[in-house]
């Protein structure tokens, strides 16, 4: 769901055709993860996913294996932005910490390869998310402040807010959104992801349309498991079926 939601992100401000491919510098941001008419808000965790990418990407230093460290990186930063977390109850302590390792991976998006070093400040950063993300829930405070920015004028493209997670939304962060939803604009779309459509509050649902994904089957998850970690050798990493 979130793929579609990026994907769908970068299909609104493409500024040619729209191609798989296209290098305009807005599908070029919004793949990077950079683009300053994107937020998300989230509290996935990607702490398995950095781990294990880790582990592949120490033996055999694949640039796919590379890139997916350097996205799963963004989107755990993605939702910690300054505007977005400004008054919200967040430790003293977490918020140097964050700073700290914002600062290391500032400019991880050109490099080739990771060193030992940076992949072991990945690691410790995947468990500093871990533990900071361990309430589902998205802040009343953080919904308020990026429906502020909402209200904002971008020269580069359409605004999008992605809501991961939307039916943990609590009743308080629920109503706030609705009355935005309540008022859109011609340059702001929500795309609002939920794993339980049944916990969405109605109104909300009423302004949205909705899509429906399938499950994969187990067949299709050990295919993409396959390509991403074994690259065809089943001696490495065959743990991941277990």
């Amino acid at each position: 769901k979130l793929s579609a939601a990026l994907e769908t992100a970068r299909l609104i401000n493409c500024t040619r055709e729209k191609a798989d491919n296209c290098t305009c510098s807005n599908c070029v941001a919004i793949r990077n993860l950079t683009f300053n008419g994107l937020v998300i808000l989230s509290r996935r965790n990607y702490y398995y996913e950095i781990i294990e990418t880790l582990s592949c990407y120490r033996q055999k230093k694949l640039p796919h294996l590379r890139d997916k460290l350097y996205r799963a990186i963004r989107l755990s930063f993605a939702p910690l932005q300054d505007f977005l977390i400004e008054n919200t109850p967040m430790a003293d302590s977490d918020k140097k910490q964050l700073q700290t390792l914002g600062s290391k991976f500032a400019d991880f998006i050109d490099k080739p390869e990771y060193t030992s070093t940076e992949l072991e400040d990945i690691e410790k950063g995947a468990t500093f998310f871990l533990n900071l993300y361990k309430n589902k829930n998205i802040p009343v405070n953080v919904i308020r402040n990026m429906l502020d920015w909402s209200y904002m004028t971008l020269p580069e493209g359409k605004k999008v807010v992605i809501i991961d997670n939307v039916d943990q939304l609590e009743t308080s962060s629920e109503n706030v959104l609705l009355k935005r939803l309540e008022e859109p604009s011609d340059d702001l779309y929500f795309i609002l992801l939920a794993e339980n459509n049944s916990r969405v509050l109605q109104t909300i649902k009423s302004r949205c349309r909705a899509y429906y994904f399938k499950d994969l089957s187990n067949e299709a998850k050990n295919n993409v498991l396959q390509n991403i970690y074994l690259q065809n050798d089943p001696k490495i990493y065959s743990s991941i079926y277990e």
